[in-house]
């Protein structure tokens, strides 16, 4: 609960989720969901950062690089049955409308999860599937204050939306990780160091290369035969 205030740079979901909520006409709930959106997120981020045994976020060190691990994923744990607990029983709102926002939370929770702890992706559409997942809370942003809404086409076209700008975000991530400013860390080329496929390097295997070069390539992302930075 802590680290989403002190911890974090960027709150856009939280107005994603209130500007959403005004076309929703639900105003009234609308600052617990966001609330709701940025602090599950904060578990997200903590997760996948266990998960990419990630040193840093946003210039501090990660969480769990602060206190033990077993205590981490238990205040992760009881944060996120907080969050359910409030979005069952203490957001003023028909029980039909409660239980479609908690029904929409697990099921976002579970896929941002498979996303984290999945297999990595090799291609770019397993790139794409991969990002829709991890950042599934843009969906809960722009769907929540529909929930209980008889506006399918719009809860349709909010939907597609949010599917892809979790691609584009997270390809934007990937790109600031090579190059530097990134909200997770300041460090260029973190990522190839780091020997992690990500989309810069998926776009390069994507495209012809010679053979010689597409074994360097895989050799230094499968950690036999390191590549220097400025051959790549």
């Amino acid at each position: 609960m802590h680290a989403a205030p002190a911890r974090r740079r960027n709150f856009f979901r939280g107005a994603m989720l209130i500007e959403s909520a005004r076309v929703a006409s639900c105003g009234e709930a609308a600052p617990m969901l966001a609330a709701c959106a940025e602090v599950g997120w904060t578990c997200a981020l903590i997760l996948d950062d266990i998960a990419d045994r990630s040193e840093e976020r946003e210039g501090a060190p990660s969480i769990h690089r602060s206190h033990a691990l077993m205590h981490v994923v238990t205040a992760v744990a009881c944060t996120l049955m907080l969050v359910a607990r409030t979005l069952a029983v203490h957001i003023p709102a028909p029980l039909r409308t409660r239980l479609c926002w908690l029904h929409l939370g697990i099921s976002l929770v579970l896929r941002a999860a498979r996303g984290a702890f999945g297999t990595r992706p090799r291609t770019l559409h397993q790139y794409a599937r991969t990002a829709r997942r991890v950042n599934a809370s843009i969906e809960w942003s722009l769907l929540a204050p529909f929930c209980g809404s008889t506006r399918i086409e719009l809860r349709r076209a909010l939907r597609g939306y949010a599917r892809h700008s979790s691609v584009a975000g997270k390809m934007r991530n990937d790109l600031l990780d090579y190059w530097g400013g990134s909200s997770e860390r300041d460090a260029m080329l973190a990522d190839f160091n780091r020997t992690r496929l990500t989309f810069p390097t998926l776009v390069l295997l994507a495209c012809p290369l010679a053979a010689a070069d597409r074994v360097r390539v895989a050799d230094h992302f499968a950690s036999r035969r390191r590549l220097p930075a400025q051959e790549l």
